[in-house]
């Protein structure tokens, strides 16, 4: 069984958000988690939401498994290119302006039970 969860214009670079992929990818949910809190990225607390959030929505379906959160693996992680927001700008050369863009990203968390809970 698997559940998904998708956390749209996160305000953070998805360049800067990829590094967080290797600490979670093809864990249980708990140790994930634990992992993430004391990582120092600021995408961690959005990212431990999500997971904890996908694998509540796993808890709850209604196939009559009681599921642990280290039956509950994370099985897939992935930060897409949000829109920019170029509000502000500064002087470029020339005479000209240029925009600061504030980034952002979107998170897709896949989380998957173990083979051992599926009927």
């Amino acid at each position: 069984m698997q559940s998904k969860v998708i956390t749209k214009y996160i305000r953070v670079t998805p360049l800067k958000a990829r590094r967080v992929v290797d600490f979670v990818l093809g864990k249980p949910v708990d140790e994930a988690i634990a992992t993430l809190s004391f990582s120092n990225y600021s995408i961690s607390r959005p990212l431990s939401k999500a997971i904890s959030s996908a694998a509540a929505n796993l808890k709850m379906k209604p196939e009559g498994i009681s599921l642990d959160d280290n039956d509950i693996l994370v099985k897939e992680v992935r930060f897409d290119k949000g829109p920019s927001w170029p509000k502000r700008y500064r002087a470029g050369a020339r005479g000209r302006a240029k925009p600061y863009v504030k980034r952002t990203c979107h998170l897709t968390v896949v989380v998957e039970t173990l083979n051992k809970n599926r009927r």
